[in-house]
């Protein structure tokens, strides 16, 4: 009876083990399978957003060009030889930052602004400093007005 009841023991334990290997392995193919799920929703989601990014690109670089032109425009019907100058200096730059825009993918163009930011952290916080000051004046303005 000792032996019989170690080798019942002995095939229970197989027998939970067994059961514990396939739960294990089901878990483990469920796991699989959302981490499949996630990593296509990621790359879909990724795609979306350089789509977004890129149309915000494009649409940036046609209205860069778009004021240029405006600009260049209005001075010529002023007339005046001096503002016809400072509109062409200034449209020039305008279409600089548009074709520079135009040449640039998101990727060029994140490194290049994370590396600029890196390299004058004073000056960006200055800036986002200015930004923000603006822009709570603005907003108290506006809740002033109403």
């Amino acid at each position: 009876m000792g032996e019989n009841g170690a080798e019942r023991a002995r095939e229970n334990v197989e027998k939970i083990a067994e059961d514990v290997r396939a739960r294990v392995g089901e878990a483990t193919e469920q796991a699989r399978a959302e981490l499949a799920d996630v990593q296509a929703r990621m790359r879909e989601l990724r795609r979306e957003m350089v789509s977004r990014a890129m149309a915000v690109k494009d649409k940036a670089v046609e209205e860069l060009q778009s004021a240029a032109q405006r600009i260049r425009r209005e001075a010529e019907e002023v007339g005046d030889a001096e503002v016809v100058s400072k509109a062409s200096e200034l449209a020039e730059g305008l279409e600089r930052t548009a074709s520079y825009l135009d040449r640039q993918n998101l990727e060029q163009f994140g490194r290049e602004v994370t590396q600029t930011a890196q390299q004058n952290v004073w000056q960006v916080l200055g800036i986002a400093f200015i930004i923000g000051l603006t822009v709570g004046l603005l907003v108290g303005i506006m809740s002033r007005q109403k």
